[in-house]
């Protein structure tokens, strides 16, 4: 894996260099990946995130994922990225919880080609709104989340990006 900007050296690894990421591409015919990598000095730890949609100038949406158990008490994610695409990329913050409920929050931009600095994703559960038709809307319950996540969405081209310093607080 090649980037062309290395972040400055975490001084421990998080969420990123865990092997438990998943990746889902929710449109038929792409392909999604999340996978820990090393920096070629051995010191970091990154989250490859690379996305292919069906075809050229098809829109499509996926989401890559981490298990939790819970996240009572916590507050914010906090990341690091680097966008490798041609585009800017928007990511929805998504959190999951045990009865299969997705939850998105408010999105982040990613801009293309350098290191960003901290993006802070707030926890607040009045950022959140469930992806569900069942009315009244389920409230967001952080004692049961169950996976913590991003969806990207919209894009039309084939990209990558890196996270780093992935950290729930």
């Amino acid at each position: 894996y090649y980037t062309t900007s290395l972040p400055p050296t975490a001084p421990a690894d998080s969420y990123e260099a865990s092997e438990g990421w998943s990746a889902v591409a929710e449109t038929p015919g792409s392909t999604v990946t999340a996978q820990p990598v090393k920096t070629i000095n051995g010191k970091n730890t990154l989250l490859s995130v690379d996305w292919q949609p069906p075809a050229a100038s098809q829109l499509m949406h996926s989401r890559f994922m981490h298990p939790v158990k819970g996240m009572a008490g916590k507050t914010r994610i906090t990341l690091r990225a680097f966008n490798q695409s041609k585009h800017a990329i928007t990511l929805y913050p998504l959190l999951d919880n045990s009865d299969e409920t997705f939850f998105y929050g408010r999105p982040i931009t990613i801009t293309q080609g350098t290191w960003e600095p901290v993006y802070t994703v707030s926890l607040l559960p009045e950022n959140y709104q469930a992806a569900t038709k069942t009315r009244p809307l389920p409230k967001l319950d952080l004692s049961k989340v169950t996976n913590f996540g991003f969806r990207i969405y919209n894009t039309r081209d084939a990209g990558s990006m890196l996270l780093e310093d992935v950290k729930v607080e």
